[in-house]
C-alpha cells in the first residue's frame, strides 16, 4: 500500500452448521447426531478500511453483497475525533434494525464496548468516534433456519467493520489481538 488512498481488506468465513452435543461441538448439521443440545448455521464477514495518508475513496460506501454487511456511509478519513460515523446494516441486501457495538484499541481488554446504538428502520446507525485511531464496529443478526419444524436451528450472522484510521491521526499498527477481536486477527504495517 504505497499509494495514497483508501483500501478495503475483506474476509469471509465459509457459512456452515455448528452443532453442540453432549460430546462437544461438530461442524455439521444435527442430522445423524445423538444428544444434540443446540445447532446453528452461521457466517462471519469482516472488512477493514485502511487509509494511507489522507485516505479517500468512493468504493468504501458500496455494499459488497455479504449476507450480513455493515456499509459505511461516509469515508472515515473525513471524520475527526468526536464526529459520527454513519453506517447502514444490510441482511440479504435489505436494511435491518439491529444493535451496533463499537470500540477502539486501548478502550478495554475485557471485551467491553465503548459505544452502542441501534439502527433505524432504514438500517442506519451512527457511531460516535470518541477517539481517533483504530475502531471496530460489530453487528449481528439471528433468524430461524428455514424449513426446520423444531426451530432449534438458527441462522447467526456476524459482521465486523474495522476502521484502521479515523481522521488524520496515523500511527504504525501492530496486530489487532484483543479479546474483542479474536475472530479476525490481522497485522497491518503502514
Amino acid at each position: 500500500m504505497k499509494k495514497e488512498g483508501a483500501y478495503l481488506a475483506v474476509a469471509k468465513r465459509k457459512e456452515g452448521f455448528s452443532t453442540k452435543t453432549t460430546e462437544g461441538h461438530k461442524r455439521q448439521s444435527k442430522k445423524g447426531l445423538k444428544d444434540v443440545i443446540q445447532c446453528s448455521y452461521s457466517g462471519m464477514y469482516a472488512k477493514a478500511i485502511v487509509d494511507v495518508e489522507k485516505g479517500g475513496g468512493k468504493n468504501l460506501t458500496k455494499p459488497l453483497g455479504h449476507t450480513l454487511e455493515i456499509v459505511p456511509l461516509e469515508d472515515p478519513a473525513d471524520l475527526g475525533e468526536g464526529g459520527y460515523m454513519p453506517v447502514k446494516v444490510l441482511y440479504n441486501n435489505e436494511p435491518i434494525r439491529t444493535e451496533l457495538y463499537a470500540t477502539y484499541v486501548g478502550f478495554s481488554t475485557e471485551g467491553a464496548w465503548a459505544y452502542t446504538t441501534k439502527t433505524n428502520k432504514d438500517g442506519i446507525g451512527r457511531i460516535k468516534m470518541l477517539k481517533s485511531g483504530i475502531w471496530l464496529i460489530k453487528a449481528g443478526h439471528k433468524v430461524p433456519y428455514p424449513g426446520n419444524p423444531c426451530k432449534t436451528v438458527r441462522v447467526n450472522n456476524f459482521n465486523k467493520l474495522y476502521i484502521i484510521a479515523s481522521g488524520s491521526t496515523w500511527r504504525k499498527i501492530r496486530c489487532l489481538q484483543s479479546k474483542t477481536w479474536r475472530y479476525f486477527q490481522t497485522c497491518i504495517a503502514l
